[in-house]
């Protein structure tokens, strides 16, 4: 099956980079380099850590929030983006 091009992955495929000199209002905000499938963050409003969940965003929105499964187990969670950041390695459970 192929992707019509109407849904990304985020935060899988997280956008990198400067926007050009042309780049309008309506071009999504690059995402962080470190928030991708897999990788453990905190959700520094709440002080929880979640392991970063796919999850279809519609590639004409900005994404603002990001899907997080609880580490060990429990119910998944949608924080902002704006809240999250990596666990740095002394923290990890």
């Amino acid at each position: 099956m192929t992707n019509s091009g109407t849904h990304h992955q985020v935060p899988t495929t997280p956008t990198t980079g400067r926007r050009s000199a042309g780049a309008g209002a309506s071009d999504p905000a690059p995402l962080p380099d470190w928030l991708t499938t897999g990788a453990l963050v905190l959700d520094t409003r709440t002080g929880r850590r979640g392991e970063v969940q796919d999850w279809p965003y519609p590639a004409s929105a900005t994404p603002t929030r990001a899907w997080l499964r609880p580490v060990g187990g429990g119910r998944e969670w949608t924080p902002r983006i704006d809240d999250l950041r990596p666990v740095e390695t002394g923290e990890r459970p």
